[in-house]
């Protein structure tokens, strides 16, 4: 039996919705324009965004968090290495694949532990929604709020603190215990009580 849905499990399924959305716009953006400026580069993160979508959701068993939690902090740690230190190039394709490889490590824990969190059956229409609403919320930062609030591309960094730190409280704390507190926390003060 599953657990009870509640505004926490609401708030998780649109954060780690979101994360993979803003990651896939926001790498794709500098893969394209800092990286390798080639023509249809951006079908690649797509197509991988899309492959962990269908393979964390299609089946349990090819989500495994032993294997792509370990892929997911080397690949976050190699792709902060290579924003960070610009000098230090190891060539336009091996830039590119550990790129991409980092970014498939990331959505496929960021869906892979949305997949692990479906609800049972009659909560699954507001589960989809709330996907859909998480991924469009990190479209439309990355998109449109952003180039507005920020004279620079920092779209790609925040994705990556997103991610990471929705990670690390989703696998290594208690995600929807602290959003239980916090959401009882305001509706106690904006009921006044």
């Amino acid at each position: 039996m599953r657990a009870a849905v509640g505004r926490s499990s609401f708030l998780l399924w649109l954060v780690l919705a979101a994360c993979p959305s803003v990651l896939l716009l926001a790498m794709t953006s500098h893969l394209t324009q800092n990286v390798a400026p080639v023509p249809l580069l951006w079908v690649v993160p797509l197509s991988l965004y899309l492959l962990s979508f269908i393979l964390c959701f299609e089946r349990d068993r090819w989500y495994r968090r032993a294997w792509y939690l370990p892929m997911f902090l080397l690949g976050l740690a190699a792709t902060c290495y290579l924003l960070a230190n610009d000098s230090d190039d190891p060539g336009i394709r091996m830039r590119t694949v550990i790129y991409l490889a980092s970014l498939f490590a990331s959505f496929m824990v960021c869906h892979g532990e949305l997949a692990r969190r479906r609800p049972d059956p009659e909560n699954l229409t507001t589960f989809y929604l709330m996907v859909a609403i998480g991924g469009a919320a990190g479209g439309l930062f990355t998109g449109i709020v952003a180039p507005r609030w920020f004279n620079g591309d920092y779209e790609l960094a925040i994705g990556l603190v997103l991610t990471t730190g929705t990670v690390l409280s989703v696998v290594f704390g208690n995600f929807a215990g602290r959003m239980d507190l916090v959401c009882v926390s305001s509706g106690g003060l904006l009921s006044g009580q």
